[in-house]
This record gives C-alpha cells, structure tokens and sequence, in this order.
C-alpha cells in the first residue's frame, strides 16, 4: 500500500508549521464551543466534518506547532489532540506533551483504540461513540502520568522514583514553566501521587535542569551546550571515536543526511529518546523539529536553520561519513513489501530492537523487587510475566545481530 499522505515540502506561499487543513470552514464553529479539535491529516478532518463534527481541523505534515497552538488561542479555550492508535500516532502524543507544557491553554491529548486513525472509527463505531470517547481525553500532563504509570506502576519505591524522574526530565524540557503557578501544581499533584515531600521533588526538579543546561538541552530546543566537561565528549565523537552503539546511531543520522525524505518515516517509528549519545539524539531531534516544521533535515536545512555550532559541525561530518561509507548506494536496493530502501529498514530495526532488550532487563529487575510472596501470583506479577513472555518470543523471531 502506499502511504495515506504524500508529504510534500513548504514554499515560498505555503508553510506547513502555519496552516490548519479545514480551518476557514470550523472557524465559527470554533468560536461558539470555544474548542478544537486537531487531527493528523486531511483525511480524518474530512470524515470528521462528514460525520458531524464542525469545529475540527488537520495538521499537514507536521506535528502540532506553537504556531499553530498561538492562532487556535485567539479563537479557543480548549485544544483536544486526536491520535491514531498506532505506533507513530503514540510517538507524537508523547513529542507534543513537552513541547506545550507550559503554553497557557487547556491542551487534552486522546489516542484512539485498536490502532485506527480518527476516520477509520468514525466509520466503524459511529459519532456517538466517538463523543463519548473524547470526553475521556486527558489534560496533556496528565497524559503522560498515566503511560508512565503504565509503563513503571507505583508499587516499590524504585518505580514510583522511576516515574517522577521521566515527569521532572519532561518538566525541565519545558524552560518557560520555570518559577509559574502551574509548575507549583504539577509539583504539588505529583508529590500527592507519589508520597515523596515536595521539597524533594523540587530539589531534584533543580538538579534536572542544571543537568540538562550542561548536556545536551542547554534551553530546552535541542542545542548542545559548550560546556568544557562536554567538549571533549564532543571531540572524540567527531573523531570517529565511537562505540558499537554510537556507531548505530551515526548510521541512522547518516541515512537522514543522504535521503531526508525518509524523516517522516524514521520520526513516526523512533522517538528521539531511543538514542543513547546525546550529541546525537540532540542532533536526531533537530533533524525532527526541522521536519515538523516543514523545512528539509539535509545538511544545507541544518547550516541554514540551526543556531547551534556543534551541531552544525555534526551536520558536516556525518555527511562526510555517510560518503565515504557510500551510505547513497547503499538505500538504492528497496524492499518489495514496503517500498522503503532495505538499508533504512535494518538500522530501524537494530534500534528498535535495542529498545525492547532495554525495556526487558527494566521488567525483569522489576518483577525480581515485586513479585507476590503469598504464594499465588498477583495481576502485576501475570502483567510482567507477559510482558517477558512476549519479548521472549520476539526474541525468538529476531534475525538482526545487535
């Protein structure tokens, strides 16, 4: 099948970060709710519109933008996301909750059941039960709370640290809740659901940010600090000097330097997270901010966009790398099922493979510090013993040599 959108590139009249599909026909019905609803693409804002729903519009090939949040205000109280159940749509969900953190608006994320897109359950399960579904949808915080209880689960001391570190790691990315009455609510909600003092929490909140200022988020937009204790990480990876796993990495940062029109793909199936180096994963989430914003993650894009030196220097050597390893000829051998170059698809595949080996070891240290001694096994003990069930049997179906 081919691709449900052709992402094309902006133009001199046309910039993807700025314009809202179907806005001009859902402006009024914005106005009197006072909400909007934002869908993926042009398809879901059609079907919904079809099926009733007036005060609905579509992002273009791009993630949500505070370009796009800033006009929705001036006409909206409420912004209710909608994603696609699959993969890439619970990619995104998770991108857009940092990014708007601390925009004054009453942001709620949804993300559909069964991996269908907004049209698909429209057309199968009807407007009613698509209304009642969006009554459900989270504050964008909150949100993420949730998966991360999900993911960590509040029963041990370790988990419940687990998860206020990923709530603080997403609260220090957000440089404008600083000092703000909201901050003070998060912190006041996730001391409360936690049990840890929140003086504590606003210590490491502190420590967070202080670390980040001296890696590799210096504000918060991806840049890599000039830090002196950092530079020399930073030579050796321009050296050459890399490890198995930075090697990895480099591979897929050299294929986005080649081929850009991959970004979209790349972007919908590995959250920057996924990368271990930070000079790279910093570089990797400029390459997507660039792509949400409509511009090309090339090497001119990156010289020609970003402020920052470093990854400036980064755009240079990868490209020198991916041409010596002749990384061009390398994406022209293309996989029949998928139309993508069997190349791409490996280095996907190692990456997200090394992801699912480090959430495994997470599960097993996990059910090692919980698992019931009353002699019957508890539904967490059953919820973790699938999940090591389930990698097991991936592991089994695994080709790639990590």
């Amino acid at each position: 099948d081919g691709p449900k959108y052709y992402n094309g590139n902006d133009s001199d009249l046309f910039h993807k970060s700025e314009v809202l599909y179907g806005f001009h026909h859902a402006r009024e019905a914005i106005r009197r709710s006072r909400t909007v609803f934002v869908v993926e693409g042009y398809t879901d804002c059609i079907a919904a519109q079809m099926a009733g729903i007036e005060n609905v519009v579509g992002v273009l090939g791009t993630a949500l933008t505070e370009q796009h949040v800033s006009n929705l205000k001036l006409i909206s109280d409420q912004v209710i996301l909608i994603y696609d159940g699959d993969e890439a749509g619970q990619l995104n969900a998770d991108r857009v909750v940092g990014k708007f953190l601390s925009q004054d608006v009453d942001l709620k994320i949804l993300t559909l059941p069964d991996g269908l897109d907004p049209a698909e359950y429209l057309a199968t399960h009807g407007l009613d039960a698509f209304q009642t579904l969006v009554e459900s949808a989270l504050e964008a915080w909150e949100f993420k709370y949730q998966k991360l209880l999900k993911k960590h689960g509040t029963h041990t001391e370790g988990s419940r640290q687990s998860v206020l570190s990923e709530m603080l790691e997403l609260m220090g990315q957000a440089p404008k809740l600083a000092g703000t009455l909201r901050e003070d609510s998060l912190l006041g909600r996730l001391s409360q659901r936690l049990l840890i003092p929140e003086k504590k929490i606003r210590e490491q909140l502190t420590k967070v940010r202080s670390k980040q200022a001296g890696s590799s988020f210096a504000d918060g937009s991806g840049n890599i600090s000039e830090s002196g204790d950092s530079n020399g990480e930073f030579e050796r990876l321009v050296a050459g000097r890399l490890d198995k796993h930075e090697k990895t990495e480099a591979g897929l940062l050299e294929i986005i330097l080649t081929s850009p029109e991959w970004i979209g793909l790349i972007a919908d199936r590995l959250s920057p997270e996924e990368l271990r180096n930070p000079y790279f994963r910093a570089f990797y989430q400029n390459c997507c901010d660039l792509h949400e914003s409509g511009r090309v993650p090339s090497r001119e894009g990156i010289l020609a966009h970003t402020e920052d030196s470093d990854l400036k220097r980064l755009a240079v050597v990868l490209e020198d790398w991916s041409q010596h390893k002749g990384i061009a000829e390398k994406l022209s051998e293309t996989d029949v099922a998928s139309n993508v170059p069997s190349f791409l698809l490996q280095q996907l595949e190692i990456l997200l493979w090394r992801g699912e080996v480090t959430k495994h070891e997470r599960t097993k240290g996990e059910i090692a510090g919980y698992t019931s001694l009353e002699g019957s096994l508890s539904d967490k003990d059953k919820e973790l013993l699938l999940k090591i069930k389930n990698f097991n049997q991936k592991r089994t179906n695994q080709k790639s040599t990590i």
